[in-house]
C-alpha cells in the first residue's frame, strides 16, 4: 500500500508492505516480493487479522467510552 494518510495507523506494525505515494516501482517491487515469499505472505495476512480484530469496531467503542469516561472523572475531580 502507499504509505499516505492514515494507512500506516490503520496497518499496523508489521501487516503491509508501505511504499512511497506514487512510487510504481516500490509497489511493483512488493508485489513481486509477496509474489516470490509465500511465508511473508502468510505472515503479513496474519498480523493484518490481528490488526483487524484490533479495529473492530465494538472494540474500538469500548476504547472510546473508556477515554471519555476518564476524561469526564478527572475533570469532575478538579471541581471538588
Amino acid at each position: 500500500a502507499e504509505n499516505i494518510g492514515g494507512v500506516a495507523e490503520y496497518t499496523g506494525n508489521h501487516s503491509a508492505i508501505l511504499c512511497q505515494p506514487g512510487s510504481a516501482g516500490e509497489l511493483t517491487d512488493a508485489i513481486l516480493t509477496l509474489y516470490k515469499d509465500q511465508n511473508m505472505r502468510l505472515r503479513i495476512g496474519d498480523m493484518a487479522r490481528v490488526r483487524a480484530n484490533e479495529l473492530d469496531w465494538p472494540i474500538v467503542a469500548k476504547r472510546t467510552i473508556a477515554v471519555y469516561e476518564e476524561t469526564l472523572a478527572k475533570r469532575a475531580g478538579h471541581r471538588l
